[in-house]
Formats: C-alpha cells, structure tokens, sequence
C-alpha cells in the first residue's frame, strides 16, 4: 500500500508541476486515502487552491494545519486562507439612494441636496492601471535619459570656453 501510495504522490506531483491539477488532485486524494499522511492535506489545498474551489482548498489546509500544528509554512498558509475566506465572502452592496425630489420634506420649494459620493477611487481596476501605466512611462523616460546621457560623447572644451558640456552624435555604418 505505502508504495502504491508513493507511486500516487509521483503522478500527482507530476501532473502538479504540468498544470494539470484535476489529475494532481486525484492522486493526491487517492495517495492520502492509502497513508493517511497528513503532508497529502496541503497538496490536496494547493490543487484546489488553483482549480478555485476555495472552500474545499480552506478546509485541506484547515485539515493540514490541525494535524501539523508546527507546518514550516504555517504562516503562508494561514495569510492564504485569510485571502481564500474573503474571496468567499459577498461583497456587500451599496445601500439604493433615494431619488432626490425637487420639493422639500415639508413641502417647500427647497431642492434636497444629493447625497454625496464617498466612493474610494483607489478600488477601481481603471485608477491602478493609469497609475501603473503611468509610472512605467516615467521609468521608460528616466531610462532613455539615462541611456542617452551616457551614450553621448563629451567633447573636450574650446579656447575660451568657460565651461559646459558639448554632446555630439556620432552616426557609425
């Protein structure tokens, strides 16, 4: 049994390294059913883990945690089922806002102002990617700054001259 269990673990961690996780997951479950070891447990979370079913990933790494008390990556595992618990959790939506009436609560002529948003840029998918863009494009300009000042020849000084830096561009065939 232990070698068959062995064997498993081979295929499965083969199947692992080829991206092949439903079949991973297969003979890691197969592989701890036969040796009950509990090593099999974070295996079996890590191939859920990357199939996306996170509730069966939470409760492997739950499993392993349980029985190896002192996991060398207990720290990294427990920081991914925090991330694994907020993806299960719905997001919560924002209340409905009360059209706003051109009348007064008691009837009066006075408009009601709108509530105001509160909305936090920095959760849209839009504000990280303008300012992940834009940092690149500065980093692209500060390197062909860099590139260009250092590629350039400086030319000695000429009688008189009181100092400065003259560049000239040299075309090569």
């Amino acid at each position: 049994m232990d070698d068959e269990a062995r064997a498993l673990f081979a295929a499965g961690h083969t199947a692992f390294e080829d991206g092949r996780f439903v079949d991973a997951l297969t003979d890691f479950d197969r592989a701890y059913e036969l040796s009950q070891r509990p090593e099999l447990l974070y295996n079996i979370g890590q191939c859920h883990d990357h199939l996306r079913q996170d509730a069966e990933a939470l409760a492997a790494f739950q499993a392993y945690l349980d029985v190896v008390p002192d996991a060398p990556l207990r720290h990294v595992i427990e920081a991914r089922m925090v991330v694994l618990r907020e993806q299960m959790t719905p997001a919560v939506s924002p209340p409905a806002r009360e059209p706003v009436s051109d009348r007064g609560a008691a009837g009066t002529d006075e408009a009601t102002p709108a509530p105001s948003s509160s909305a936090d840029v920095t959760t849209q998918w839009w504000f990280w990617a303008a300012l992940g863009g834009g940092a690149l494009i500065l980093v692209g300009i500060a390197i062909g700054i860099g590139v260009a000042a250092t590629s350039a020849q400086q030319q000695p000084l000429l009688d008189g001259d009181v100092g400065g830096v003259v560049f000239a561009l040299e075309v090569r065939p």
